[in-house]
């Protein structure tokens, strides 16, 4: 699967980027909302793990735009 996870945590990023990588997955990491609706544009994810609270747009809206 390729997963988009948006989290602004440096640590849970590399907690759940690790446990999805050790189960043969593509993880690609925004750190913000407005980071994350680029990537959404450029490529195609399997899932999204979004967190509400981020930086720039916040999880809400970035849900609303893609």
């Amino acid at each position: 699967l390729n997963i988009l996870l948006v989290e602004d945590s440096k640590i849970l990023q590399e907690i759940f980027k690790k446990w999805w990588q050790k189960k043969g997955h593509n993880v690609f990491v925004a750190s913000n909302g407005q980071e994350a609706i680029e990537m959404f544009k450029a490529r195609m994810f399997s899932i999204i793990f979004l967190d509400i609270e981020i930086p720039i747009k916040d999880g809400l809206t970035v849900a609303r735009e893609i």
